[in-house]
């Protein structure tokens, strides 16, 4: 058991570490654009990467790799959308209802089938995708034509927020008391409402 304990302590150090090298990478390669990212935005798109993480590995079964995914995938439509004339008015908030939603659900453990967890945590993802993209519009190069920059910018992106939800859900599972889920939920839901009355 403790053999066990330390093998998945270890894989979430190597989670941190690498999404860390990630977005690291991703700030050296744009910083014109990463700086131009709303902060409390970034900061809750992470936050949801790893709670969507969290809430898969309560799920478990074929939501451990189908939610995760369909979260990265939709937000990396999302941000394509972004580079379009298609404006989406309510991302911002869409961002912050995200953190609710999904505090609301670990918090109170709440389990759907998978296709219907996926297209839930797909609808959010759109919005947190948007929101990256169209914070970098109107930076030079920065469109679909400039092919090898944007799409650098989407691998990075992606690759981060697929291991934030691998850390997320690592840590539910070395964290395995229900309790502790609980307060990673209620945290979640708490981080929301700060970032509304911030805003």
């Amino acid at each position: 058991m403790m053999r066990s304990l330390f093998a998945g302590r270890s894989w979430l150090f190597l989670g941190i570490g690498a999404s860390l090298l990630l977005s690291l990478g991703v700030v050296g390669r744009f910083p014109e654009q990463v700086m131009q990212l709303n902060p409390l935005m970034l900061v809750a798109s992470l936050l949801v990467a790893v709670g969507v993480g969290v809430w898969s590995a309560q799920l478990g079964g074929k939501a451990l790799w189908a939610v995760p995914l369909s979260f990265v995938l939709v937000m990396l439509a999302g941000t394509l959308m972004a580079q379009t004339s298609v404006a989406l008015i309510v991302s911002k908030s869409f961002v912050l209802l995200s953190m609710f939603v999904l505090g609301m659900l670990i918090a109170g453990n709440i389990c759907f089938a998978t296709h219907v967890a996926a297209a839930m945590v797909a609808m959010l993802a759109f919005a947190h995708g948007y929101t990256l993209g169209s914070a970098n519009l109107g930076v030079a190069d920065w469109t679909l034509s400039g092919s090898n920059l944007f799409l650098g910018y989407l691998v990075g992106i992606g690759a981060t927020v697929l291991i934030l939800s691998m850390v997320g859900e690592v840590t539910c599972k070395v964290l395995a008391k229900k309790q502790l889920q609980y307060v990673l939920g209620t945290c979640l839901l708490l981080a929301g409402l700060m970032m509304v009355v911030a805003v």
